[in-house]
């Protein structure tokens, strides 16, 4: 149960929140068919911001950044999507079941991200092609190669098969760590969103911190190779030096 002093808070932030969720619906709902990958990128840019800033999130990016290719990053819970989609136009590969999540459904619906079965091996060669398309149309793509969120402390083995739209494209390959700081934590504790947890209660807890530090370091753009595991094997190295020099 949250303590009472932070309830004020997360009347306040959760009721803002609500209130440009709303907006956003309808805005979602009246984007045409038409609109481009590059214009529904902008849109989820312009979205995270506002976000971002109701839920008191603070960033604290060091790098070059992503302005193209596919990026690649730990993956921490459902705030990685805002963070790295406010830093820069960017498209998103999710899990499947992002699409019917309560809050944050509609808004990765309205902005283009493209939603795999994590369990259904085959469904890559539909994703895949997908993934190349934005990639040749400019757009730069975010994928959370470890294949689930974890609590922040360590960076699984990043899966290879996404990997396959950089090598077939010739797209470069940029890693990303992301970690968060609290007023009581140095480490993502109170922000991850992983396991068994479930969305609305973690949000609660989420809308009642006091500020949130977002930090998003990124790595030189790896080149292009014509092997995917040896892309997936340099990045996933890159995110750990990333992660073990951030102070």
């Amino acid at each position: 149960m949250p303590r009472y002093s932070v309830i004020p808070r997360i009347i306040v932030r959760g009721t803002r929140l609500a209130c440009t969720l709303a907006g956003l619906s309808v805005s979602a709902l009246m984007k045409r068919n038409g609109t481009t990958a590059s214009e529904r990128a902008l849109w989820l840019q312009r979205a995270s911001t506002r976000i971002l800033r109701i839920l008191g999130v603070e960033l604290d990016a060091v790098g070059s950044g992503y302005s193209r290719g596919l990026v690649v990053a730990n993956h921490v819970g459902y705030l990685d999507v805002l963070v790295l989609g406010a830093l820069w136009p960017t498209a998103f590969v999710a899990k499947s079941e992002v699409r019917d999540w309560p809050v944050f459904g509609r808004l990765t619906r309205a902005a283009g991200t493209l939603f795999i079965r994590r369990r259904v091996a085959s469904d890559l060669a539909r994703v895949a092609p997908a993934v190349g398309n934005l990639l040749k149309s400019g757009v730069p793509v975010v994928v959370f190669p470890e294949g689930t969120s974890t609590d922040g402390s360590g960076v699984l083995p990043f899966r290879p098969a996404l990997f396959s739209a950089a090598v077939d494209t010739r797209s470069h390959v940029t890693p990303v760590w992301i970690g968060y700081r609290t007023e009581s934590h140095d480490a993502a504790v109170p922000v991850a969103y992983w396991g068994e947890m479930t969305l609305l209660p973690h949000l609660v807890g989420v809308l009642g911190l006091e500020r949130i530090v977002a930090r998003v370091r990124t790595a030189p753009p790896l080149p292009a190779s014509d092997c995917r595991k040896a892309l997936a094997n340099a990045a996933h190295g890159e995110v750990i030096r990333l992660s073990e020099t951030t102070v």
